[in-house]
């Protein structure tokens, strides 16, 4: 069981460096793409690790308009003027 133990310990460990690149370079691609106003949306980005049966699950957390920015609003849509 030790050998189980220590490959998930291994596992959650790469999960989290994991983690703490990809929203590195998320923050680093919304600067490189001329996204970065306020900077409210890369301060606040972070990761969580959480391990469910064996299995270690990388989360990215941003704020809700994320997908806006990177996507862009849908052809026809206006703004939320209330937002």
């Amino acid at each position: 069981m030790a050998i189980v133990d220590r490959v998930n310990r291994d596992m959650e460990s790469f999960s989290d460096e994991y983690g703490e690149l990809l929203v590195k370079e998320l923050r680093r691609q919304l600067a490189v793409k001329d996204k970065y106003a306020t900077g409210t949306l890369a301060d606040t980005m972070y990761h969580q690790v959480k391990t469910v049966e064996g299995k270690s699950i990388v989360k990215i957390y941003a704020e809700p308009y994320l997908r806006q920015v990177d996507k862009g609003r849908a052809a026809g849509k206006f703004p939320n003027m209330t937002a």
